[in-house]
């Protein structure tokens, strides 16, 4: 490949082959040295956080943050806050929360309220936790674009009604967020978004029965935690996803592959070399097998 054409694969680094990659790393590097904005830099840092490669994307954001980027200064404390790097270091955290806060950042917001809500760096204040989301909420309601923090905000947000006893609101809210999240991972798949997804569906089944004739992909999120068969259809073709205990956890098997966690499978499973989390909306009739069903 051409640089021009490795550049813009610098925000989306998926689908390349083992050579792409490779030219991927160095066009990156490359580029980093005469980034006046950082925000390759941040990309870079971006490719080596979702490779669990915490140091070096710690390294590509300190040099982002150095020149102002707020996506940078925001990761890094991310990268503090959950020690990726091995060491938790929350007044750090706290101090790149702060700073990016400071510069507009939504993120850093709700780390911030989350910061009060647990007695981090500060004395617990859930009524302090609760004024930021709420105000963070109002902010990002009416929010279209995929890459605001609107499932994050809204998760919270509809925990704070269940708490307050407007169940209505708090199962509307977080519907709401999960469908707004199941558009966001066709485009983006980091791991983050499939821990929040996870999260949103395990709060929903707290507070709804589960419908076994009614629901969707990432309502697998609930079946596949125990041994449970379901099919679907793709394109007029029947799927059929399995999960079965191996030892004290399950296991996922799902076209000719074993996937070894929930997550595991919805950031790896695929039909016909298309993510199943790209292709969601084009997968129908979800249908819980029963034991009857298989006579």
């Amino acid at each position: 490949m051409e640089y021009e054409e490795l550049i813009k694969y610098v925000d989306g680094y998926e689908n390349l082959t083992d050579e792409e990659e490779k030219e991927l790393i160095r066009v990156a590097k490359y580029i980093t040295k005469e980034d006046k904005s950082g925000n390759y830099s941040v990309s870079l840092g971006n490719y080596h956080y979702e490779n669990k490669e915490f140091d070096k994307a710690l390294d590509y954001y300190e040099k982002a943050a150095d020149i102002g980027n707020r996506d940078a200064i925001e990761n890094i404390g991310y990268i503090w806050y959950y020690g990726r790097t091995g060491e938790v270091n929350i007044e750090k955290a706290y101090k790149y929360f702060k700073k990016a806060e400071d510069m507009g950042s939504l993120r850093a917001s709700y780390k911030i309220a989350d910061m009060y809500k647990n007695g981090y760096y500060f004395e617990k204040d859930y009524d302090k936790y609760v004024e930021i989301i709420k105000e963070l909420y109002k902010k990002i309601r009416n929010e279209t674009d995929l890459f605001k923090p609107l499932p994050e905000i809204f998760s919270r947000y509809a925990a704070i009604k269940k708490d307050e006893g407007d169940i209505d609101t708090a199962i509307r809210v977080y519907f709401i967020a999960k469908d707004y999240l199941a558009q966001k991972i066709v485009y983006d798949s980091f791991f983050g978004n499939y821990t929040v997804m996870k999260q949103i569906v395990k709060e929903i089944y707290e507070l709804i029965d589960f419908d076994e004739e009614m629901f969707d992909l990432y309502d697998l999120f609930y079946l596949l935690e125990t041994p449970n068969k379901v099919d679907f259809f793709y394109h007029s073709n029947l799927y059929m996803i399995e999960s079965v205990m191996e030892g004290d956890k399950c296991i996922i098997k799902f076209n000719g592959e074993t996937y070894n966690s929930t997550n595991d499978f919805f950031k790896n499973a695929s039909i016909d070399g298309f993510k199943i989390t790209e292709i969601y909306d084009e997968l129908t009739d979800f249908d819980l097998i029963k034991e009857d069903d298989e006579d």
